[in-house]
């Protein structure tokens, strides 16, 4: 996984938004799933936890722009990406 970066914010009053890449090398010919957790928060990937100190900050990962389509793991459905592996890192 790519690193994200959201620059350097003071108080969120609003969304800040950022892209990044998720790269994958699967076995040729093998079915694959993609999916993620909530990290160490055990909450889902749209409430994720960043910390600094007592400081937190909550943020989401998903699959477009819209934020309409959560990234998410084999339990909520439609949240994970499928593929077919060829053998080289897809994106």
């Amino acid at each position: 996984m790519q690193n994200i970066d959201f620059g350097s914010v003071g108080t969120l009053g609003a969304n800040v938004d950022a892209t990044g890449q998720v790269s994958v090398t699967c076995t040729p010919a093998t079915a694959c799933t993609v999916s993620l957790n909530g990290g160490t928060t055990g909450s889902t990937p749209t409430a994720r936890k960043m910390s600094k100190g007592a400081e937190t900050v909550t943020y989401g990962l998903f699959k477009d722009v819209a934020r309409l389509q959560p990234w998410g793991d084999a339990s909520t459905p439609g949240s994970t990406v499928p593929g077919t592996g060829d053998g080289a890192t897809q994106t």
